[in-house]
């Protein structure tokens, strides 16, 4: 089916033909320029004058990952210096719970179930390895050599003068 033409009576009935409304021009494929513009080259590019602007772009890059880096540092020394006052004004306070025996909602670097730390005292012995920790004789144990063998890999610790040895049980 054909359109009609829109027609308006004007002034003594005649009829008019409508204006059309001018199409849009169609774009290429650069933005903004009609069809039958020309995209135009870019001159050839100064790589001189490229580089030093990279270059002045990366020197700003290294300035404020230094100033980043001095930040954080500051950042852990202030930090730090806070945990110092937390920890000496919560003593006292943790002290005076401790005596009266109330519970103390202040929490330290150590929990309750936290034991002591030891420090054992390991020597060779004839049937195998003797094992104390130091300051109490009455702990002391001798562990067989044939308790220390591991066989999934098939190895026997070696302790002698130069740690980290291990050989091959025969």
């Amino acid at each position: 089916m054909a359109k009609k033409k829109q027609t308006k009576k004007g002034k003594g009935g005649k009829l008019k033909k409508r204006a059309k409304k001018p199409a849009p021009a169609k774009k290429s494929k650069e933005a903004g320029k009609p069809n039958g513009a020309k995209a135009k080259k870019a001159p050839p590019a100064n790589l001189d004058a490229l580089k030093a602007v990279a270059k002045g772009a990366q020197a700003g890059l290294d300035k404020a990952k230094s100033e980043a880096e001095a930040l954080r540092k500051k950042a852990d020394e202030v930090e730090s210096k806070a945990k110092d006052a937390y920890r000496v004004a919560v003593a006292p306070y943790r002290e005076a719970c401790r005596k009266v025996g109330v519970e103390c909602e202040f929490t330290g670097a150590r929990a309750v179930n936290v034991s002591e730390r030891v420090r054992f005292l390991v020597e060779k012995a004839d049937g195998g390895l003797r094992v104390t920790v130091e300051g109490r004789p009455e702990t002391k144990e001798v562990i067989p050599t044939k308790a220390l063998y591991v066989e999934s890999c098939g190895y026997v610790a070696a302790f002698s003068s130069s740690a980290g040895e291990s050989r091959r049980a025969a």
